[in-house]
C-alpha cells in the first residue's frame, strides 16, 4: 500500500492520505486534553486575549455588514469604550484580523465563537502541513518522505504553542508559501505566489513579517550562492532588485494593515527600555536546546521546539553525506548552511534580540528552524532507507552519543519526553542501518510508526490529565465551550449587567474575579485591558500613579480600589463580594445590585461622587511641579487642576491643597508566639533577613518584615514603595549562616553546582504587603525579564477604615538583594474627596447632548466666564481631531494620557473624530501594490502568450 502511494502521481490521492493521517495524528496530539474536556485556550492569553479578539472580531465585522446590506451605507466603526479606558477597535484586533482563517469568527456569535477558534488550530496545522507538502512535491521530493515531513513541520515541539498562542500558528502556514514562492523566483518562475504570500505576512503582523524578511535575507544569500550560475557584481544585483522589487510589492500590498500595526508597535516606550545585555544564555538554556531537540520543549526566551526521532537520523544522514557537484550536492549544501545557521541563530541572545526588534532576546522565530528541520526529512528520507557505511557511522555514533549525553550526562534537567525519545532513536537508527535486511515497506512503517509514537508521548505527556506537571497542562486550558461562561454568564463583575442606568459609567471591582477584556464580550465600560497594541499614555499616567494593578505595560486590572483615580476614570460601580468591604472605596455607598456566581454573593455597590466623561476645568497645574510630586500627590492634585503639556490659555494656577501624611514605623521580625530573642539581629538571622536602611538582603525566600506603626482612623492607607532594585542571589548563598554551619560539605558542593546550572534567575519579584484583613500583592518585573516597562515606584492602597490600624506586614517571596529608595506608610483622609470631587462634577452642568457613534463624540458645551479646558476622560492619540463650532482647533495632552480641548466664554458645539493612524496611508499604498502585482499578471499573461505563438 506504502509502494503504490510512493509511485502515485496523483494530488488527490495524496490529500487524500495525508488528510486521513492528520486526522489521525492530530487526535492523538489532542487526546489528554480531550478526555479533559479542555480545547486549546490557555485560561490566560488563550481566553483573556485570543478568544475575546476572535469573538470581538466576529462582532465587528457583523456590524460592518449590517451597516453595507441592511442600512445601505458604510461605516467603519473605528474606536470602543469597552476596550480599557477606550482603544482604537482595528488596533486592537491587529494580533486576529490580520489573518483570513480568523474570518470565519463573522459566522459565530460570542456564545460559540470559543468553538470556532478552537476549530482555527486544527485548519492552520491542516494548511501548513498541506502548503508544506505541495512545496516538496514541486522541488521533486518523493510522497512518503514529504508526508513525513509534513507530520513532523506540522507537530513538532513548537505546535505546542496552539496551547497558550492560537494566533502564532498562522506563522505555519506562511513560511513554507514564502519559502515555495522565492524557490519559484530562483526557478525563474511566475512570482506572484512569493508576492501574494509577502503580502499575507505584511497583512498578518508586523513582527512576523520583520522576522521573515531577516530570514528571508539569509535563505537568499545561500540559495544564490549554490545558484548554477557564474557569480558576478552585476548578476548579483539583478537578482537584488528583482527580489527586492517583488519583496516590495507584496509588503506594500500589506500596508493597510500594516501601517497602522507599525504605527502603534513604533508609539510604545516598552521598546526603548534599557535591559541587560549578555553574550551567551544561561548554562540551562544549552542543555534544554540539546535535550529538548527530540522532546516538545520551552528552552527558554520563548523557544519551544523538538521533534521525533526521525528528524534528528536525518540531520546525522545529511551530514554523513559526501559533498557531490550535482544538483543534490547544491540542495544539501544549502540544507546543511541553513541548520547549522539556524542552530547558532538560537544559540545568540543578540540574535533573538534583533529578531525581536532589538527590544529583548526572544526567539519566536523558532518556526523557521522547524521548517528548516522538516525539509531535510524530507530530503533526506530516500537515503535513509539505503544507508552507506558512512551514512551509517554518522547515524550510530550520532545516535549513541546523542542519547548517552542527554540521557546519562544531563539526567539531572532530561525529561521523560527526552528519555523515551532516546529511547525510539536509538531502536530506529539501528533499525535503519540494516534496512537492507528487511523489506522497505517495513522500514517505512517502523518510520511512521516511531514519528507517531514519539508524538502521541509528548503531547499527551504535554497535556495529561493524569500529571500535575508542566506550566500548560489539560488542567490550565479552558473547558471546550465555556470562553463564553466564564466571561460573561458565570463572571461574578457581571452583577453590574443588573444596573439599570443609561447614562455613561464604568465599573471596577476588588477580590473579584477580573478577566482582562471582559468588558469587550460583556458590552460594559471597565478598566480592563491586555493586548500587545497598548497606549503608552494610559501606561504612562499607571506609571505616574505607581498603580500595582498595572505592572506590565501592556496590562491593567482596575485602579487598585483608589477613591482619587476611580473617581477620575468615571466609576460609577464597585463589585465586592458579600461581607469583604475591606478594599470598597469609601465613598461607594449604597446596594445597586447583587448576584450569586458559585456560590457567593457579589454585591455591586454604587456612588454619586464620580466624575463624568466630561467636565471643565479652569485651573492648571505645572507640569514640572506634577513630575515632582509623589503618587499620593498626583492623585490629589488631578481633583484640583489639570496638567497641560502644551502651552496654554488657563491663566489661574491652581492651589494645590494636600492631606496625605507620612506615618512614622519601626522595623521589627515578624515572630510567631513561641519565639524571643534578645537581640532583634538574631531575630532577623532566624527570618532569613539582612537590614541597611531600606536595603533587605533575603536569603530565604517568604521572609517577612512588620513595620510597625499607628494607622489612624478614617484614611486610606498606603504603602509607598519607590525605586525598587533587585538583585538575584545565586543557590548557594541562600542560607542563613547557622545553616551553613550545619551543612555538610557535599551539600555545599551541591550548592556551588546548582550556582552553574542556575539557568532561570529570578526574574519576576513579588512583594506581599498585608494590613489587619487587607492583602495586596506587588509584581515587580526586574530588567532582566521580558515583562519588564521601566517600573520600579508602586503605592499600595491598604485599604480605608473607620477605626485606627497597626502594623504593616512586608513578606519577600523571592531570595535576593531588594535595594529601595525609600519606603514610606502614607495615609490620606478622605475628606476633602467628596467636595472636589462634587465641584468637577458640577460643570458637567453645563454640557448637554453628549453622544458617541463609535468614530465621533459630540456634545455642546457652555464655557461661562473665562477660557476652560473642556475635559475628556477619553485616552490621546493622534487618531483624534477636535472641532469648536465647525473650526479645526487643537486637542491639548491632558492628565498625562487624555484630552482636553480649550473654549473662551459661551457656547460651543464641540465634536470629536477619530480615524485609526496611519489606514489611509495604509490603504494607499496598499492600492498601489495591487496595480503593480496587477501589471505583473498582465505582463506575464502578455509574455507567455507571445512565446506560445512564436513556438506555433
Amino acid at each position: 500500500m506504502i509502494e503504490r502511494f510512493e509511485c502515485s502521481t496523483s494530488k488527490r490521492s495524496y490529500v487524500v492520505v495525508f488528510s486521513v493521517v492528520f486526522l489521525a495524528f492530530f487526535i492523538v496530539m489532542c487526546f489528554s486534553f480531550l478526555m479533559a474536556g479542555k480545547g486549546f485556550l490557555w485560561l490566560t492569553d488563550g481566553l483573556e486575549q485570543q478568544y475575546v479578539f476572535f469573538a470581538a472580531q466576529g462582532e465587528w465585522l457583523r456590524q460592518i455588514l449590517n451597516t453595507i446590506f441592511v442600512e445601505h451605507s458604510f461605516a467603519l466603526p473605528m474606536w470602543s469604550t469597552e476596550i480599557g479606558y477606550g482603544g482604537d477597535m482595528l488596533v486592537t484586533l491587529f494580533s486576529c484580523i490580520g489573518d483570513p482563517v480568523n474570518l470565519i469568527s463573522v459566522f459565530f456569535p460570542l456564545e460559540y465563537a470559543d468553538l470556532a477558534l478552537n476549530m482555527t488550530v486544527a485548519i492552520h496545522l491542516y494548511l501548513a502541513g498541506l502548503i508544506f507538502s505541495f512545496y516538496c512535491l514541486y522541488k521533486g521530493n518523493g510522497r512518503f518522505g514529504t508526508l513525513i515531513g509534513a507530520v513532523v513541520f506540522m507537530f513538532s515541539g513548537f505546535t505546542l504553542l496552539a496551547f497558550t498562542q492560537v494566533f502564532m500558528l498562522a506563522c505555519l502556514v506562511y513560511g513554507p508559501l514564502v519559502l515555495w514562492g522565492i524557490d519559484k523566483v530562483f526557478d525563474r518562475k511566475n512570482p506572484v505566489l512569493f508576492i501574494a504570500s509577502i503580502a499575507l505576512c505584511f497583512l498578518n503582523s508586523v513582527t512576523f513579517s520583520y522576522s521573515i524578511c531577516l530570514l528571508l535575507l539569509v535563505y537568499c544569500l545561500v540559495r544564490y550562492w549554490h545558484l548554477d550560475e557564474k557569480k558576478t557584481p552585476r548578476g548579483f544585483a539583478k537578482w537584488v532588485f528583482k527580489i527586492a522589487g517583488y519583496t516590495m510589492i507584496g509588503a506594500l500590498i500589506g500596508m493597510v494593515f500594516f501601517v497602522p500595526n507599525a504605527m502603534a508597535i513604533l508609539g510604545q516606550g516598552r521598546l526603548g527600555v534599557d535591559r541587560p545585555e549578555a553574550l551567551f544564555y544561561e548554562p540551562l538554556y544549552y542543555i534544554k536546546l540539546l535535550a529538548g531537540f527530540l522532546a516538545g520543549t520551552d528552552v527558554g526566551a520563548d523557544c519551544s521546539y523538538g521533534f521525533a526521532a526521525i528528524a534528528l537520523i536525518a540531520v546525522f544522514a545529511l551530514f554523513g553525506t559526501k559533498k557531490s557537484r550535482d544538483v543534490s550536492g547544491s540542495v544539501d549544501g544549502i540544507m546543511k548552511i541553513m541548520f547549522i545557521v539556524l542552530t547558532v541563530f538560537l544559540c545568540l541572545p543578540a540574535i533573538g534580540k534583533v529578531f525581536n526588534g532589538f527590544a529583548y532576546p526572544n526567539n519566536r522565530w523558532v518556526w523557521a528552524y522547524a521548517l528548516c528541520v522538516s525539509y531535510i526529512v524530507v530530503a533526506v528520507m530516500p537515503r535513509l532507507l539505503a544507508l552507506n557505511v558512512r551514512q551509517k557511522r554518522f547515524v550510530v555514533i550520532g545516535s549513541i552519543a546523542y542519547a548517552l549525553v542527554t540521557g546519562l550526562v544531563f539526567l539531572p534537567f532530561a525529561s521523560k519526553e527526552v528519555l523515551f525519545s532516546c529511547i525510539v532513536l536509538i531502536g530506529l537508527a539501528f533499525l535503519l542501518c540494516n534496512a537492507k535486511d528487511i523489506a522497505k515497506q517495513k522500514a517505512k512503517l517502523a518510520i511512521l510508526g516511531s514519528t507517531f509514537v514519539c508524538i502521541a508521548f509528548v503531547f499527551n505527556n504535554f497535556g495529561s490529565i493524569f500529571t500535575s506537571g508542566g506550566p500548560h497542562a489539560a488542567s490550565r486550558q479552558v473547558g471546550i465551550g465555556r470562553s463564553y461562561e466564564l466571561l460573561v454568564n458565570n463572571n461574578p463583575s457581571n452583577v453590574v449587567s443588573e444596573i439599570v442606568d443609561d447614562s455613561f459609567w464604568r465599573y471596577d471591582g476588588s477580590r473579584v474575579p477580573m478577566f482582562r477584556n471582559s468588558n469587550m464580550v460583556q458590552h460594559q465600560n471597565a478598566l480592563l485591558f491586555y493586548s500587545s497594541y497598548y497606549n503608552d499614555l494610559v501606561d504612562r499616567y499607571h506609571s505616574y500613579m505607581g498603580l500595582i494593578s498595572s505592572s506590565m505595560n501592556f496590562s491593567y486590572t482596575g485602579l487598585d480600589a483608589r477613591t482619587p483615580l476611580e473617581a477620575l476614570a468615571g466609576v460609577k460601580y464597585f463589585v465586592v463580594p458579600k461581607g469583604q468591604t475591606g478594599m470598597l472605596p469609601p465613598l461607594f455607598t449604597h446596594k445597586a445590585a447583587c448576584g450569586v456566581y458559585d456560590g457567593t454573593e457579589y454585591i455591586a455597590y454604587g456612588t454619586d461622587d464620580y466624575l463624568p466623561t466630561t467636565f471643565f476645568y479652569d485651573e492648571v497645574i505645572d507640569e514640572a511641579d506634577f513630575e515632582a510630586m509623589t503618587p499620593a500627590q498626583r492623585q490629589q492634585a488631578l481633583l484640583q487642576g489639570v496638567v497641560i503639556e502644551e502651552p496654554s490659555s488657563l491663566a489661574k494656577n491652581a492651589d494645590l491643597r494636600f492631606t496625605d501624611q507620612a506615618v512614622s514605623y519601626e522595623i521589627a521580625p515578624k515572630l510567631d508566639k513561641e519565639q524571643s530573642f534578645d537581640d532583634v539581629n538574631d531575630a532577623f538571622e532566624e527570618q532569613g533577613i539582612e537590614i541597611d536602611g531600606t536595603k533587605f538582603t533575603v536569603v530565604r525566600s517568604g521572609a517577612t518584615i512588620v513595620l510597625k506603626a499607628d494607622i489612624p482612623a478614617d484614611v486610606e492607607a498606603y504603602l509607598y514603595i519607590k525605586g525598587v532594585k533587585y538583585s538575584d542571589v545565586p543557590p548557594s548563598s541562600r542560607f542563613t549562616e547557622a545553616q551553613r554551619e550545619s551543612m555538610s560539605l557535599y551539600s555545599k558542593e551541591l550548592a556551588l553546582f546548582d550556582d552553574v546550572f542556575y539557568g532561570s534567575p529570578t526574574k519576576d519579584v513579588k512583594l506581599d504587603v498585608k494590613l489587619d484583613d487587607v492583602s495586596q500583592q506587588v509584581w515587580n518585573p526586574t530588567a532582566s525579564s521580558h515583562l519588564y516597562g521601566g517600573k520600579d515606584s508602586w503605592l499600595v492602597n491598604l485599604g480605608y477604615s473607620d477605626e485606627e490600624r497597626k502594623d504593616v506586614e512586608v513578606t519577600f517571596s523571592s531570595a535576593g538583594v531588594y535595594d529601595l529608595e525609600d519606603l514610606q506608610i502614607v495615609v490620606q483622609p478622605i475628606d476633602a474627596y467628596a467636595d472636589q470631587i462634587q465641584k468637577l462634577k458640577s460643570t458637567s452642568a453645563k454640557i448637554h447632548g453628549a453622544s458617541f457613534n463609535g468614530s465621533t463624540y459630540s456634545c455642546t458645551a457652555d464655557a461661562e466666564g473665562s477660557p476652560k479646558l473642556l475635559y475628556f476622560g477619553i485616552p490621546y492619540s493622534s487618531g483624534w481631531s477636535a472641532y469648536v463650532d465647525d473650526n479645526p482647533v487643537e486637542i491639548k495632552h491632558s492628565n498625562v494620557a487624555f484630552m482636553g480641548v480649550e473654549l473662551d466664554g459661551g457656547r460651543h458645539e464641540v465634536e470629536l473624530r477619530y480615524e485609526t493612524p496611519g489606514l489611509k496611508t495604509g490603504a494607499m499604498l496598499s492600492l498601489v501594490g495591487l496595480v503593480m502585482l496587477g501589471a505583473i499578471v498582465v505582463v506575464g499573461r502578455v509574455r507567455r502568450t507571445k512565446i506560445a505563438e512564436e513556438t506555433k
